[in-house]
């Protein structure tokens, strides 16, 4: 319906003139560049009004985007001050990336800016797999105060890519919950993925609670970094790195070895099913839950080799 010119006039008095409104979700709909365009130019105008004091979330989810229309899109958000949660997920309507390099860095613009109060960023199926992207993403998240950060399944396949953004999450140490499933990182990216983390865990400012890896392709080195990352952290609490099967017996054998050199883990949830862990990788995964993690509370195993 947002292709009718009269019903986006009428909604551009609602936005101005109502002060109660705090989330605003447009999706699966029919929009045309125009009128995301008189979107973007209204939500502009609202930050001095009082709507710009009410705007806790905003949701573009599953509508067409081209990358100039939502770096303008994204860009109107700047200034409001109370926005906390922002989703953008591209929902895998089309191949062409649903944000693009300019949405990308529009977004690490508003990360960098004093005004954002951002807590929960979403930005799946958005195809973030783009260095100019990753590098403008990066420098956002490395002045920021995120607490949940979710990118899900944006083609982080590049070795680039993903140094870029872990250059950018080591430097942010309010971040607790990070989503990075269903991105096929390959060789290089999960490699770089693995010694970025071990890193970022290793730092005791790091406030990181949650991560999230299943389906990412993770490799055997990606595997090794985090377990050295989490030889010496005492804060992670839930890991999935389910449905990793380009992980060998070898690298689970040597993940879990390392995993035994910490005597104080914090793991409470460890999802591994559907990968590759066989009988001399499982006796060592025994030791550990035994003897290295006290507070284990799930452990999923199923459909392993």
């Amino acid at each position: 319906f947002l292709k009718n010119g009269a019903a986006i006039e009428k909604l551009h008095s609602f936005f101005l003139e109502n002060s109660n409104l705090c989330t605003l979700e447009l999706s699966h709909c029919v929009v045309d560049d125009e009128n995301i365009r008189s979107l973007a130019s209204v939500l502009a105008q609202c930050k001095t009004s009082s709507f710009a004091c009410s705007l806790t979330k905003f949701v573009f989810e599953g509508c067409e985007l081209k990358d100039e229309v939502a770096g303008e899109l994204i860009a109107s958000l700047m200034g409001h001050r109370k926005l906390v949660e922002l989703h953008f997920d591209g929902d895998g309507i089309c191949e062409a990336p649903a944000v693009g390099k300019d949405g990308c860095i529009a977004i690490g613009n508003l990360l960098q800016s004093s005004s954002s109060r951002l807590n929960d960023l979403y930005l799946e199926n958005i195809y973030l797999g783009d260095d100019v992207g990753a590098v403008a993403l990066g420098n956002g998240l490395a002045k920021n105060t995120l607490r949940k950060l979710h990118l899900k399944d944006n083609n982080l396949g590049d070795a680039g890519a993903i140094a870029a953004l872990v250059k950018g999450l080591a430097k942010n140490y309010s971040l607790q919950q990070l989503y990075l499933e269903e991105n096929d990182l390959g060789d290089a990216g999960a490699t770089a993925l693995g010694n970025g983390l071990e890193s970022i865990l290793q730092n005791p400012s790091s406030s990181l609670v949650e991560l999230h890896l299943g389906r990412s392709k993770m490799n055997d080195e990606g595997v090794i970094g985090l377990a050295k990352g989490l030889a010496k952290n005492s804060t992670l609490k839930d890991l999935d790195l389910s449905s990793n099967k380009s992980v060998t017996g070898s690298g689970w054998r040597s993940f879990f070895a390392l995993l035994q050199q910490n005597p104080s883990s914090a793991i409470d949830k460890l999802l591994l099913h559907e990968n590759n862990i066989d009988d001399d990788s499982a006796v060592e995964m025994a030791s550990v839950v035994a003897n290295n993690m006290p507070m284990l509370k799930i452990l999923n195993l199923h459909s392993n080799a």
